[in-house]
């Protein structure tokens, strides 16, 4: 073995601890490691004047680690070719939205009404409204209870079986507005909006439709017509 088999490369930093297993060559204070192609190659690709980084030592300015750098390159090119509907979705102002402990992301909570107080009032006077549909349905006892108020407070109907029909359709009257209240009332809910009075509007629709339908029946009666015509004659 001549003196040409061996590189000379710059010592290490003060402080470390010299490997014992490696002969230190001239006095100019290098280190005198066996010279190979492998050796050659990677002096060729270090920054001049350092070597590359050892276990337990820093590494030099401007050396990149390889490994690293594919890796950040494949996690770019990976990004690229992932279709925008597949990635996470992101709020507004561009940071990740909640995600459930399941992995999902949490959808924002909305607030049906425009406030608890205006929901909490809407939902019962739609339950009220509800109620008073259900009592119609018992067509015939509504038509009793009409007759009866009528005979005692004005005069006794020729034909009371027409307060039956009258009925009927006061039922598919109030039947049609509630449905339309309560999808009306929904919508505004969902939008936030303040929806307290759209039952209470439907409410006095009804009543003004059911007062129509009945006092329509009663100018046709004959007996409750002649009453009308003396007491206003």
């Amino acid at each position: 073995m001549n003196r040409d088999d061996w590189s000379a490369v710059p010592a290490r930093d003060p402080g470390t601890v010299p490997d014992a297993h490696v002969a230190h060559g001239d006095r100019t204070g290098q280190e005198a490691r066996h010279g190979s192609a492998t050796s050659a190659a990677l002096a060729a690709g270090r920054v001049h004047g350092r070597p590359a980084p050892q276990y337990g030592e820093y590494a030099p300015a401007g050396w990149v680690n390889p490994v690293l750098a594919d890796q950040a390159r494949a996690a770019q090119e990976h990004a690229a070719a992932t279709p925008p509907a597949a990635r996470p979705a992101q709020v507004r102002t561009g940071r990740p939205a909640p995600t459930r402990p399941g992995g999902r992301s949490a959808a924002p909570v909305k607030r049906l009404g425009a406030s608890q107080g205006d929901l909490f009032l809407t939902l019962m006077l739609l339950g009220l409204g509800l109620w008073s549909v259900i009592g119609y349905f018992r067509t015939g006892e509504v038509a009793t209870a009409v007759r009866r108020a009528i005979e005692q407070q004005y005069t006794a109907l020729s034909d009371p079986s027409a307060l039956s029909t009258a009925a009927n359709v006061n039922l598919v009257g109030a039947l049609t507005i509630l449905v339309f209240t309560v999808w009306w009332s929904v919508t505004r809910l969902r939008a936030g909006k303040r929806s307290v009075w759209v039952p209470l509007l439907g409410g006095v629709v009804a009543t003004v439709f059911s007062t129509v339908v009945f006092m329509v029946v009663l100018s046709h009666d004959p007996a409750f017509a002649a009453w009308w015509a003396q007491r206003n004659g």
